[in-house]
């Protein structure tokens, strides 16, 4: 059985709503891709999820969308690098 429970928790103050997933099914359509791939996240790309001690996965929504950020942030930051070489490459022929 799969299901989102709301929360609400304080963090600095204010309320935040979020939103934890349960089952690996609901984790995979969250991001939208399938279990597996979501799986294969977590082994090889530190995917945020845990199992509990029933052998059920979960994970809060705000935890996959800092993971997801992150990962945009580490791809921009690695083009832009490789860009400033390539300019420097072509600058020093």
């Amino acid at each position: 059985m799969t299901y989102k429970k709301r929360i609400k928790t304080i963090v600095d103050g204010p309320y935040v709503d979020r939103t934890i997933l349960i089952g690996a099914e609901l984790i995979a359509d969250y991001v939208q891709m399938k279990h597996e791939t979501v799986k294969r996240w977590r082994r090889k790309e530190a995917f945020p999820m845990a199992k509990m001690p029933d052998g059920r996965w979960f994970t809060s929504t705000e935890l996959i969308d800092r993971w997801i950020l992150a990962r945009m942030y580490a791809q921009d930051a690695r083009e832009k690098k490789a860009k400033e070489n390539t300019q420097h490459e072509e600058g020093s022929k």
